[in-house]
């Protein structure tokens, strides 16, 4: 795809922008480089494939001596719950299962969200690798990814 997977020197210029994946999924480096952030907009198989291998991708480059901090927005009205979405959220839960850090997904308000959260629950057990924890906006999920700074 040409899309570079190591993280971004933090503070550097590449920590400031996004990059388009494909139709519907976007990354972008938060907090200096140090937090990786997917923004999905649709579940159409390509763009869920497309989002799986580059997280993946960049769950493998992540360097070893920084905390793997991750955020997948899933906010989106059109982002359905789609069995291919359940299996390429599960691959990228079990990817880099030594890499310890944390990710927040943000979920919309409401019954979806709430049952986006119980897929979440059972999806990864927090193993002390990796928390996983659901949000309702960004500037929380932020937080709680920065305590671990």
């Amino acid at each position: 795809m040409g899309v570079q997977s190591n993280p971004p020197p933090p503070g550097g210029p590449e920590a400031q922008t996004g990059e388009k994946i494909a139709p519907g999924v976007t990354r972008e480096w938060l907090a200096e480089g140090r937090v990786v952030k997917y923004t999905l907009t649709n579940t159409l198989v390509d763009s869920l494939e497309a989002w799986a291998e580059t997280a993946i991708q960049t769950m493998e480059a992540w360097p070893p001596d920084r905390p793997y901090l991750a955020i997948h927005d899933v906010s989106a009205p059109a982002v359905i719950l789609t069995p291919h979405a359940r299996r390429c959220s599960r691959r990228i839960a079990e990817a880099a299962p030594r890499l310890r850090g944390r990710v927040a997904v943000i979920v919309p308000r409401g019954a979806l969200g709430h049952l986006l959260r119980i897929f979440l629950n059972r999806l990864m057990v927090n193993s002390g690798k990796r928390l996983l924890k659901a949000f309702f906006g960004q500037e929380e999920a932020l937080a709680w990814l920065e305590e671990a700074l």
